[in-house]
């Protein structure tokens, strides 16, 4: 059995070709990661960058699923294999922490730890007391209702946010858990806050936009290391 630092929640974010959906799924599904999240970006790069890099189009598609993390090396070789993601042009994958998630999301991951992990997540958040002033929230709803989280957001005291378009994956048994539809089109609000805003923000907007709502909600946060650009009073 895996001891308790390898059981904390981790977020896997894997940036690579859009040609990559149909693989990722199919690892994702082999590997019974059963949920995840998609939205389809631009690269910024100039052409001449991506002719080095051996990248033959910008667009991107990034992908976001949870993991506990003595699953990640097990992802992480699926991944190459699958998407050579080590080959020029293969893509990025990487893993960050999770300082906050609702508990059905808890459950689902690995049901008989819950309350270790929970602790795991508290730990990792006394680690990062004193280097850790920020929090960035990601927010996943049912499509059309990411302006209302946005008006939300804004009415309990955040300034600024984020939203993206993508969709929701995964597998039947995550649908069936978390009674959820599968394929769904989403709205994806990232919104950054001081950490001492996160508890009632996560409350806030778990109650108004969570599992149990019409909006399907999920919330997650993670902590951010360095930030330049905001104002104290955000």
């Amino acid at each position: 059995m895996p001891d308790e630092t390898q059981r904390r929640p981790r977020i896997l974010i894997s940036i690579t070709s859009t040609q990559s959906e149909k693989l990722l799924k199919k690892c994702f599904d082999a590997l019974r990661i059963p949920i995840f999240y998609q939205c389809r970006a631009q690269g910024t790069a100039p052409s001449e960058i991506l002719d080095i890099l051996g990248m033959r189009e910008s667009a991107r598609l990034i992908t976001v699923s949870f993991l506990p993390r003595f699953s990640v090396p097990a992802v992480f070789e699926a991944m190459e294999n699958e998407l050579s993601v080590k080959r020029r042009g293969g893509g990025i994958v990487f893993t960050v922490p999770v300082t906050g998630i609702q508990t059905p999301i808890f459950s689902m991951l690995n049901e008989e730890a819950k309350e270790k992990i929970e602790k795991r997540i508290e730990g990792d958040e006394a680690k990062m007391k004193d280097t850790n002033k920020y929090t960035l929230i990601w927010i996943s709803v049912a499509a059309g209702y990411g302006d209302d989280v946005v008006e939300t957001a804004r009415e309990i005291g955040v300034g600024g946010s984020t939203m993206l378009k993508g969709k929701r994956c995964g597998s039947e048994y995550a649908a069936e858990y978390l009674g959820i539809t599968l394929q769904a089109e989403q709205d994806f609000v990232l919104i950054v806050i001081p950490k001492e805003k996160k508890a009632d923000i996560m409350r806030t907007i778990g109650e108004r936009y969570g599992l149990n709502t019409d909006a399907h909600g999920l919330v997650i946060a993670m902590p951010i290391d360095d930030i330049i650009g905001l104002r104290p009073e955000q």
